[in-house]
């Protein structure tokens, strides 16, 4: 829980705006609150699995802003801290996702007349580490690290001397955290594995 002053509950056409250094995510049980150490009246939007949002004020920068990520657990991440060359004081609307997974949004002030500027915040996923592999008869379960919206391709070697890897099943799209897929045991005496995220 977070430890910053009481919340405030206005609701304006462009989020929820909040107290000094609180922001409150959703999640299953009711409110998480998490304190915000850099960043002043955040603002966000839910995409892909996680709540991502920019604060007008704060950063690692002085007063300009910050761009964040809060998961569906209530981690919270700060993804960009503005400068004022490249933009102040991102307050008018929810940050938009494109379908190449970047954010874009405005700010208010900044930029080379200090009258604003669109942006575009590229982020690159983790990449996915596996977790657990588990047999069970024929069948072969890896678990691995993911980021929820993320599409991923299991592959495999019988060889480690081959340099080409063979695709097990096809793509899996990522709903969260984790992601989970099987294979069978067949006549190759051992497999290498791998995980690779797809373009």
């Amino acid at each position: 829980m977070g430890t910053g002053p009481r919340p405030d509950w206005r609701k304006t056409a462009l989020g929820i705006s909040m107290a000094r250094r609180t922001v409150a995510a959703p999640s299953v049980g009711g409110p998480c609150l998490k304190s915000l150490r850099q960043g002043i009246s955040p603002r966000w939007s839910r995409l892909i699995g996680n709540f991502y949002g920019a604060t007008s004020t704060g950063g690692a920068n002085g007063e300009y802003g910050t761009i964040f990520k809060i998961t569906i657990d209530g981690a919270l991440t700060s993804l960009f801290s503005f400068n004022g060359a490249n933009g102040a004081s991102p307050r008018y609307g929810p940050l938009a996702q494109a379908a190449d997974g970047s954010f874009y949004g405005t700010t208010y002030l900044g930029g080379a007349s200090n009258r604003g500027t669109i942006f575009r915040l590229s982020l690159t996923p983790s990449p996915p580490v596996l977790q657990t592999v588990i047999r069970a008869g024929s069948t072969l379960t890896l678990t691995w690290s993911a980021e929820a919206g993320h599409t991923y391709q299991v592959q495999f070697l019988t060889d480690l001397t081959q340099t080409n890897w063979s695709s097990s099943g096809g793509l899996i799209t990522a709903t969260n955290s984790t992601s989970t897929a099987s294979d069978t045991i067949g006549a190759d005496r051992q497999r290498y594995y791998r995980v690779v995220l797809s373009p």
